[in-house]
């Protein structure tokens, strides 16, 4: 299985330079599983750099799971308003009941594009 790969490529996340993080998620995505959403939403949390930390959001909701959507619900505040965008864009698309209350409160955003997404993910989700 993946599972040697997909080991190394997190080990490889905790000490990479912040160039490197994209090539490594990029990597990590095909052969990710439920711990694979723990590492990369950590990961968030220790970047600063809003570029990268898009890239990894973006990575984030590719995978599936619970805990996919537990770390996107804990993105919902987060200063940058691109990486707001892509976790309304990213929940409107989940089957997660958790996700509404977290919609509801981007509709209001003080970042138009991120309550616009926000708002479509709500109707997508109502369908």
């Amino acid at each position: 299985g993946h599972r040697p790969v997909k080991k190394l490529l997190e080990s490889r996340l905790q000490t990479a330079a912040i160039d490197e993080i994209p090539k490594i998620v990029d990597a990590l995505v095909p052969v990710s599983d439920e711990e694979t959403a723990i590492c990369l939403g950590r990961l968030t949390e220790r970047i600063s750099d809003e570029n990268v930390r898009r890239v990894v959001v973006e990575a984030l909701g590719e995978l599936d799971g619970r805990a996919t959507v537990t770390w996107l619900l804990r993105l919902v505040d987060d200063p940058c308003p691109a990486i707001r965008q892509v976790v309304a864009e990213t929940l409107a698309i989940r089957d997660d009941s958790r996700k509404l209350a977290a919609l509801k409160r981007l509709t209001t955003d003080a970042d138009t594009e991120v309550g616009k997404a926000a708002k479509n993910a709500l109707q997508a989700s109502c369908r």
